[in-house]
């Protein structure tokens, strides 16, 4: 079961929880009692500081607190034991605001809540207050005079200082001489003078044309740090990314990341963390354009990914291209942040150093990007972890599997995770799914070439046996020495005599047959256009779950109501008890009964009947 935390922010007092609900306190106001947050924005010229209206302010708030909350609860295991159960979390953030009317709308708060679930692979709760004693948006900005030297920007960029974001400014305002404005977040100062380095060096290449940067720090008093994930970071990124877009009158902001990393296929089933970094995927991409418009009044924004259609390696030829190559080493792309030194910023085991070390060596940038500042060299380095050794096994194993789908319906297939971008994209659907494989062809090719590569360099310790036994080069040799489960969910179970007791089903947690679409395990459906959320109808989802595993899309596959869709439904909708059906009263209908009906049209839309035999199926043509 996930973990639930209530989150009071901005003095609101805690009302009457459950046992099991964390609750947290967190608060950026003075005029609300003891402070244990701190946001700060510096570098803010005053020649661009105008008055923004209050739902930016609010915008802000609301960020610092969902980021400060995800750091605060720990996730479960990262391993699929649970089937992801304790991964997720259950929040219900408890927030004043200035413009609650705003923030109560319908369609900002569905958009806020659906964008940051799938962002951070949580769940998510608002209640918004009317907020007193307020401070102004000024309390958090550090407004700095230009002194006559301001030049307006052309562009703002979000910039983590990694080596994607890197790659970006280098290809804009080195190539391409354009007037960049960096916003960049640092959760902690650790790192601030490796960053202040960077962005001084980075200066010096674009001189004379000017590159001004933003700075966003929060400070934590009393906040545990539980986790490190860092999932909800990126909103908080873009919130500051939208604010300083409408104090320079700009309906665009630009984002840097490499398509393999937004898409983010999953990698095996026993990592469950693995499938939930989607910074820059674009169903995200898209949520937070549209929550931008409606803080714009209906004004149109756009959120620029301009390295969607490019792997690492490519992405990393582009600060070679511009003879920006002496920078990468300064750059940083490890996903554990807050545990890493100095000496060694990069880990080395999680998926986006060795995204970082293939693409790196693959672009002919190694020497630039020496295997000493990584705290595991997972080539030829023991890898003592089971977690770490399955990373790796599994990174190099997606991109094996990619290399040989012959086409893209072979490919969705495997990865039907894959469809949850295509409506994002612009395109028709079969030439974007071709054009993802060849992406991830692409990738498959760099993988290869690194592995090549780092072979010949070790030639001499594997023959000699120097090379520990569970370093990736070792693994790769011995087709035992790990086992990587497929992605979970890539195919359906075969049942016998409709007997799902003692079963895992498995079927995709997000794909589409037809006009019937679903993410989160079913928890969210559409038909159509029209959205269900199933949370709280775990009955009608596992009904619906059920019919998609057995592929009932027509009376000829429907399935039996007593024998087959009840038992499968009573095992897994534990919410609440079922009828029984012994007297074959049991009606298809109780699924889907609610007190206000939501669900009644569901039903009859998507639920069929085959006739007398007490047969059900999904019409989803």
């Amino acid at each position: 079961m996930e973990t639930k935390a209530a989150i009071y922010c901005g003095g609101i007092k805690p009302g009457d929880n459950e046992d099991e609900v964390k609750v947290l306190g967190l608060n950026l106001w003075p005029k609300a009692g003891r402070t244990n947050l701190r946001l700060e924005v510096s570098r803010l010229y005053d020649k661009f500081w105008q008055d923004i209206p209050q739902r930016y302010e609010d915008l802000l708030e609301i960020a610092t607190y969902i980021y400060s909350g995800d750091q605060a609860v720990k996730r479960g295991g990262e391993e699929a034991a649970t089937m992801g159960g304790k991964w997720r979390r259950r929040y219900h953030y408890h927030i004043p605001v200035r413009v609650p009317d705003f923030w109560d709308a319908a369609e900002v708060k569905a958009t806020l809540r659906q964008t940051l679930e799938f962002l951070s692979d949580d769940y998510y709760d608002f209640t918004f207050y009317s907020a007193a004693n307020a401070p102004e948006v000024q309390t958090f900005l550090k407004i700095e005079a230009a002194s006559g030297k301001f030049i307006r920007p052309e562009r703002i960029a979000l910039f983590s200082g990694g080596l994607d974001s890197l790659a970006g400014v280098v290809e804009e305002a080195v190539g391409e001489k354009r007037k960049l404005l960096l916003v960049n977040h640092r959760s902690c100062d650790k790192f601030s003078p490796r960053y202040e380095t960077l962005v001084e060096q980075l200066t010096g290449k674009v001189s004379p044309v000017p590159l001004s940067q933003l700075r966003v720090l929060i400070n934590k008093q009393g906040v545990p740090t539980e986790e490190y994930t860092q999932r909800a970071r990126s909103f908080l990124f873009a919130a500051m990314g939208m604010t300083v877009a409408a104090m320079l009158k700009l309906d665009e902001l630009t984002c840097f990341e490499n398509g393999v990393v937004s898409l983010n296929l999953p990698l095996c089933e026993q990592i469950v963390g693995a499938k939930a970094t989607r910074t820059t995927h674009p169903r995200v991409i898209r949520g937070l354009e549209q929550l931008a418009k409606l803080m714009a009044g209906g004004k149109d924004f756009q959120i620029r990914t301009p390295f969607f259609w490019n792997t690492k390696g490519e992405v990393v030829e582009k600060i070679i291209k511009n003879k920006c190559e002496s920078l990468i080493g300064l750059s940083r792309s490890c996903a554990g942040t807050i545990l890493r030194s100095n000496a060694k910023p990069q880990c080395g085991v999680c998926s986006q150093c060795i995204d970082r070390r293939v693409g790196v060596l693959a672009a002919g940038g190694r020497d630039y990007d020496p295997a000493e500042g990584y705290a595991v060299d997972f080539f030829r380095e023991s890898l003592p972890k089971t977690v770490d050794k399955i990373m790796a096994a599994s990174f190099v194993n997606r991109a094996q599997e990619c290399s040989k789908y012959q086409n893209a319906v072979e490919f969705i297939g495997d990865y039907p995770e894959v469809l949850l971008a295509l409506p994002y994209l612009d395109g028709t659907r079969s030439g974007l799914a071709e054009r993802i494989l060849k992406l991830y062809q692409r990738h498959a090719e760099e993988v290869d070439k690194a592995l090549e590569l780092m072979q010949i360099e070790q030639a001499k310790a594997g023959r000699r046996r120097n090379l520990p036994a569970d370093c990736l080069l070792r693994i790769m040799l011995d087709p035992g020495a790990v086992t990587v489960l497929p992605a979970a969910g890539t195919a359906p179970t075969k049942l016998v005599n409709g007997d799902t007791k003692g079963q895992t089903p498995s079927v995709a947690t997000a794909g589409e047959e037809g006009r019937l679409r679903w993410e989160n395990d079913f928890e969210d459906i559409w038909v159509g256009a029209d959205h269900y959320d199933l949370r709280k109808r775990n009955t009608a989802r596992h009904c619906i779950r059920f019919l998609v595993m057995m592929k009932a899309f027509d009376k000829a596959t429907a399935r039996h109501l007593e024998k087959e869709i009840e038992p499968h439904v009573r095992e897994y909708a534990k919410l609440e008890k079922l009828p029984s059906s012994a007297d074959g009263n049991l009606r298809i209908q109780r699924y889907f009964n609610d007190p206000e009906k939501k669900y009644h049209a569901l039903r009859k839309e998507l639920v069929k009947s085959a006739g007398r035999n007490r047969c059900f199926y999904l019409q989803v043509t």
